[in-house]
């Protein structure tokens, strides 16, 4: 961190701490009209945070000393910036409108990206027009799953009923049990998404799923209903799945970044390939307006630098995503990969150690059943959490007047968060200090163009706060050691022979599993 901008934001920090925001907003009541970006159908109102002006200024001058600019230009640019593995993380040149070109190691990628895209669009329109298929069954595990599945679950009410869509990703064998209770083998098309193509989890489930299909329409029938996501097709190959049924994508795809890749077949079927585009066509905006926005409104570099205000200066752990939309139920999921599996680490790019915190605790659920569940804690607790609501004005249904309540709830939320209450006289159970931050995402309504502005929006939050923080947030290391260990004790399990080298916590539970 550059010492000079973190002094001064150190020194800011002591005025700011003791402010309150209600005051902020009596002496400014124009504070709401300059603390919020509006871009396309997303509306961000950020003046619900502890900051000012100067707050403002002197984040962004913090940003400017760690030479942020140049690392959005760096990633648009597929400079290297996953250090550990020594690869771009160019998930932006899969949604890009144009064919500008983008060199890897001198190499265009774009035209590859083009043909890819042309060949899903002719996959999934043929393959819908067919009629064959009623169901399809996504096998994934981490970004092969939980960005597919999210998107799937938000437009659902806005897809066409060709298809049925499944996913499949744990270990745990009941939500596959429970999936094919529900499918016609013969009218089900399975795809198997793993960029290494010996991912365990993907790969164990994927045995199971073409048993159960060999079993129902032969070996030949069964390979022409399998599909095969991977950076590996030569291995998709060898386990059966036809050439022409192979999509690619490429090293410099991130897992959590992938849906905008092939990996995103199973939305294109779903939903149509028209929304699929939509849906890139939302992410390129934001990626158009992150590139080339000042800083200063900027919406990801904004959100950005105010998690990172109160994760370094405020010391707050978490940070809490309410979306007050049921559609948006794996949006906390998703984004809690994204971000955890991204900054969750305290090494820095160069291999040096980080001094200061990095990534907060990301969670939450979809209002109001949240209000339910932990706005108390939000409330009253004596641990601060900021929160991002985010709502859609206008509603897939009729009943409008649900609609509104949802949003009235919302919206009054961030207000109490803000004012507080001063508990009556003899009852302090009913104090509410208030001066709670939070941010309010709205959408005109969710449908795939906004849907893709809101994740890129909170992919490039991410990646800008890691660049703040010291990190390659492209990385995942810290996966490795439980997926080495696993392979171990099952072997121990399934054989029956006992190793050394435990502590006697692990060996016991082994022990009592094999009686």
């Amino acid at each position: 961190m550059s010492s000079s901008a973190t002094a001064k934001l150190d020194k800011h920090y002591g005025i700011i701490r003791a402010m309150r925001m209600v005051d902020l907003f009596d002496a400014d009541p124009q504070r709401a009209d300059y603390m919020s970006i509006s871009l396309g159908p997303l509306y961000c109102d950020f003046s619900k945070n502890r900051i000012d002006d100067e707050t403002l200024r002197l984040l962004v001058e913090w940003a400017q000393a760690q030479k942020l600019p140049s690392a959005i230009q760096a990633l648009f640019a597929g400079r290297p910036l996953n250090t550990t593995e020594k690869r771009p993380a160019l998930h932006t040149v899969l949604r890009q409108t144009g064919d500008a070109p983008c060199e890897v190691a001198g190499h265009d990628v774009v035209p590859n990206v083009r043909q890819v895209q042309q060949r899903m669009r002719d996959y999934v329109n043929a393959t819908r027009a067919s009629e064959r298929y009623r169901h399809v069954i996504n096998i994934g595990v981490g970004g092969s799953d939980l960005g597919p599945q999210m998107v799937c679950r938000a437009l659902r009410g806005q897809a066409d009923g060709h298809f049925d869509p499944h996913f499949i990703s744990n270990m745990d064998a009941h939500p596959l049990s429970e999936t094919l209770a529900q499918c016609d083998p013969a009218k089900t098309l399975v795809i198997i998404t793993s960029k290494s193509f010996t991912t365990l989890e993907t790969l164990h489930n994927a045995d199971k799923l073409k048993a159960w299909l060999v079993d129902a329409v032969g070996e030949e029938v069964a390979n022409q209903q399998l599909v095969a996501v991977t950076a590996k097709p030569e291995l998709a190959e060898q386990y059966g799945v036809q050439t022409d049924q192979i999509f690619p994508f490429w090293d410099w795809v991130g897992g959590r970044y992938s849906m905008w890749s092939a990996v995103g077949l199973s939305i294109a079927l779903v939903q149509g390939w028209a929304q699929f585009e939509q849906l890139l066509q939302g992410a390129a905006a934001m990626d158009e307006h992150f590139a080339s926005a000042p800083l200063e409104a900027n919406l990801p570099v904004v959100l950005a630098l105010l998690g990172c205000w109160y994760r370094n200066w405020f010391d707050y752990s978490s940070h809490c995503m309410a979306p007050y939309e049921e559609r948006l139920e794996f949006l906390v999921p998703y984004l809690k990969q994204l971000d955890m599996e991204s900054n969750g680490k305290t090494v820095g790019r160069a291999g040096e150690p980080v001094g200061g915190k990095t990534g907060p605790i990301i969670w939450g659920q979809p209002g109001t059943n949240a209000q339910h569940a932990f706005f108390q804690w939000l409330h009253q607790g004596r641990d601060i959490a900021p929160v991002d609501f985010i709502a859609s004005k206008t509603p897939e249904h009729d009943y409008l007047d649900s609609h509104r309540q949802l949003l009235a709830n919302a919206i009054a939320q961030a207000e109490a968060l803000l004012t507080g209450k001063q508990a009556p006289t003899g009852q302090p159970h009913r104090q509410f200090d208030g001066n709670r931050p939070s941010n309010f995402l709205l959408l005109d309504e969710l449908n795939a163009y906004s849907l893709g502005m809101l994740i890129a929006l909170y992919e490039h939050k991410v990646f800008v706060q890691g660049w703040m923080w010291g990190l390659n947030s492209f990385d995942q290391w810290g996966v490795e050691l439980g997926k080495q260990l696993a392979s171990t004790i099952d072997y121990e399990l399934s054989s029956g022979q006992a190793a050394s080298g435990h502590d006697c916590s692990t060996q016991s539970l082994i022990n009592r599993i094999s009686e």
